[in-house]
This record gives C-alpha cells, structure tokens and sequence, in this order.
C-alpha cells in the first residue's frame, strides 16, 4: 500500500472561503452602492426638473403681482381724482349761497351808509340764515 496517495482534499481551504465571501461581500455593497447612486441620480433629475418649473410659475406669479399693483394703483389714484371732483362739486353747491351772503353784506353797507330803515334789520336777519344755511353746506361736505 505505498502506491497509496494521500486522499485528495475537496474541501476548500478557509483563507479560500474568506476570500470568496470577502468578494461576494464587496460586489454585494457595489451593486449597493450603484443602485443607490442610480436612485439620487434620477431623484436629483426629478429635483432639477421641478426647481425650473416652480422658477417659471414664480416668475409668471411675480409679473401677475407686478400687474395688479399697477392696477391697484391706477384705482387709487383714479378713486383720489374722483374724490377731488367730488368735493368741488360740493363747494360748488355751497358756492350760491356764499354769493347770496356776499349780496346781502353789501346790501346792508349800503343801506346803513344812507338813512336808518327798518329793511337793514329784515336784512340782517336774512343774512343770518344764509350764513347759517351756508356753515351747514360747508359742514355736509367735508
């Protein structure tokens, strides 16, 4: 039996199976890794794509903003105009009686310039309504 031969060893030696596992560990964690990195890379794509489109939409709410304050400001200053109209259409109203005042006060100079009549107190006493007539207009439009 010297022609025997040690039996032949099938078993793989333990720095054989580290390796291997060591191996399959590593393109394990870089298959990981690769998805992984694939995952961000369309995450940030998708990321990308919808940054551009908030910047359009912000970009068309900006210039809508820049509108309408335009359009506010046209109001105001027309609303301003109208209000300005307003109050001299007002005064306007007030305008005759504040001539009928004017009238009576020369009215009454001249008649007190001449000869005392009873008519300067009959006119004073109108022009007293007038007077008062007219501080009401003026205090109805403000």
């Amino acid at each position: 039996m010297s022609d025997e031969s040690p039996p032949h060893n099938t078993r793989p030696s333990w720095i054989t199976v580290g390796l291997i596992s060591a191996l399959c560990t590593g393109l394990g964690s870089a298959a990981t890794v690769g998805v992984k990195y694939g995952q961000q890379e369309t995450a940030l794509s998708s990321l990308a794509e919808r940054n551009q489109e908030y910047r359009e939409t912000n970009k068309e709410l900006l210039q809508n903003l820049k509108e309408w304050r335009q359009a506010y400001e046209n109001q105001q200053s027309q609303l301003q105009s109208t209000r300005a109209s307003l109050q001299r259409l007002q005064n306007d109203r007030c305008n005759p009686i504040r001539d009928k005042v004017d009238d009576l006060k020369i009215t009454i100079e001249v008649a007190s310039s001449g000869a005392p009549s009873q008519n300067i107190g009959v006119l004073q006493e109108m022009m007293k309504d007038y007077q008062s007539s007219l501080r009401s207009c003026y205090s109805a439009n403000p």
